[in-house]
């Protein structure tokens, strides 16, 4: 039986559920499609609200004005927590940025150091830095969004004693006649030389000399009577030259200084400025000040306390034998500290450890210990109550002064009295005395070596190198050096005797009976 077509109605069915399926999964796309694009919009929406709030904001500084040094507190929000770990940035417009790691954050507060490296960037007048305003920025998980400004104001490092807005008015003619800095110039003086000084530093040139002391001492040099010399090579404010010695008396400028700002500037006066106890103009400074001798009578009364039974009558003046008052001291003869030696001993000669090795190059150091070299603004170097002159900086039991001298030191006798040797010729051993003309030599010393002038001294050490033994165990002790038996303290002691630069004045083969 054939087969017969679907009916009109039956098709009809099928074309309508098509179209129903149809129009429901169109439906089902587009809601899936709103629902997708309502959550991305929910997304961007809290991302952009999280985004906005880990920007660092400022919202007070104080203080407002500071200087160089000074802490600074910043408050606002969304700093991080802890240590270096928020980053604040300086800039001055047209400056490069400067970045500094706050010492102490939370979330709201921050404390951060100006940094010196502000002050090269300070604006000026007159080659004097101003207070300039900073504009500010937060770096914490991100930058802040822009510099802040109008914030902040920074100023130089304050110098001790001057203040700064005082400075500005004198830098421009204000109170002519004072000395803010304290220097013994005025500050017209000052601003008026030829190469103008700045009058509110003390120390112009940064060498370590004050201003005022260098334009007198440059004024010493050029004898007064002629105009100050500003230009080099002279004591010079403008002249970093503290290394130079002037006036040819063995003590440095920067030496010289110490002294005078040690003893003579509580002396000192506008009215007598110009007269320094110590100057690098001059060998002989006579400005007001103490007498620059030690009081034979105060290391009398010390001696006790250092087990020092007699103190020489020469020792407390010049180290050289002068007793006469009368006598002119020149500075490195001087004895500023009254210790019974003599300034240029304690800085660059007998009491320095350098002069040693310097004068006896060859001669190899005792090295089983340290010693420290004295201090001519300091009379009692280790604390010990004993003055420096009369103390025993090897321990040896040979006091500083009795080991003062190249290489020789003075001796006592038995009658219990001290005088410096004299050399009175090479012909034979004789030709060496002591005050007394005894005849006896005088013996080897080193401050810096226990083992000298007595090789059996309390801490010369027991056991010596094998290579580079120190005297008196080495050449030209052990070839050309010769023992003399000699009192001291109360004891008969054995002592070497040798000069490394005369050799000895008898033949080598022999020594003094």
């Amino acid at each position: 039986m054939a087969s017969r077509a679907p009916s009109v109605p039956f098709r009809l069915v099928h074309v309508l559920v098509a179209f129903l399926v149809l129009v429901g999964a169109c439906a089902l796309v587009a809601s899936s499609a709103e629902a997708a694009t309502k959550k991305t919009t929910t997304t961007k929406k809290k991302a952009k609200k999280k985004t906005t709030s880990v920007f660092p904001t400022v919202t007070k500084v104080t203080p407002a004005r500071a200087r160089v040094g000074e802490t600074l507190t910043i408050r606002g929000k969304n700093f991080l927590v802890g240590k270096n770990k928020t980053t604040v940035v300086f800039r001055r417009d047209g400056k490069k940025a400067i970045f500094v790691k706050a010492s102490i954050s939370t979330k709201t507060m921050l404390k951060v150091a100006v940094p010196a490296t502000l002050e090269t960037q300070l604006a000026t007048k007159d080659g004097y830095p101003l207070f300039t305003k900073f504009r500010l920025r937060i770096g914490a998980k991100r930058f802040g969004k822009k510099y802040i400004a109008n914030m902040l104001s920074v100023g130089p490092v304050a110098q001790p004693g001057v203040d700064v807005d005082q400075c500005a008015r004198v830098r421009t003619g204000g109170d002519p006649n004072g000395d803010l800095d304290a220097d013994f110039l005025t500050n017209s003086e000052e601003l008026r030389l030829v190469n103008p000084l700045n009058p509110c530093a003390a120390d112009t040139d940064g060498d370590g000399l004050g201003d005022g002391w260098e334009f007198f001492s440059a004024q010493d040099l050029n004898q007064r009577a002629l105009p100050y010399p500003g230009k080099r090579p002279w004591p010079n404010p403008l002249d970093p030259d503290s290394l130079s010695d002037y006036d040819g008396d063995g003590l440095t400028a920067t030496q010289e200084f110490k002294l005078w700002n040690s003893f003579g500037r509580p002396y000192q006066t506008m009215e007598n400025r110009d007269q320094l106890l110590y100057s690098d103009g001059t060998q002989a400074s006579s400005g007001p000040g103490p007498d620059q001798r030690a009081d034979l009578a105060t290391l009398q009364a010390n001696a006790g306390a250092c087990a020092v039974t007699v103190v020489p009558p020469n020792l407390g003046y010049l180290g050289n034998g002068y007793v006469d008052a009368t006598v002119p001291v020149e500075d490195d003869e001087k004895d500023a500290d009254h210790d019974g030696l003599s300034n240029w001993a304690e800085f660059n000669g007998y009491l320095t450890q350098k002069w040693w090795k310097d004068v006896y190059a060859t001669e190899v150091e005792y090295t089983l210990r340290k010693f420290a070299d004295l201090d001519p603004v300091d009379n009692d170097g280790d604390g010990d109550g004993c003055l420096d002159g009369l103390d025993d900086q090897d321990a040896d039991d040979w006091p500083n002064w009795t080991e003062h001298g190249d290489h020789y030191g003075t001796w006592r006798d038995a009658s219990t009295q001290w005088g410096g040797f004299t050399h009175a010729g090479l012909g034979d051993w004789n030709g060496w005395a002591d005050a007394g003309n005894s005849g006896v030599p005088p013996y080897a010393v080193n401050p810096f070596n226990p083992c000298l002038p007595e090789a059996t001294s309390r801490t010369c050490s027991k056991y010596r190198p094998a290579k580079d033994k120190w005297p008196p165990f080495s050449d030209p002790y052990e070839i050309e050096g010769c023992t003399i038996s000699i009192p001291y303290l109360g004891r008969a002691t054995t002592v070497w005797v040798w000069d490394r630069a005369e050799k000895l004045p008898w033949p080598k083969a022999s020594c003094p009976p």
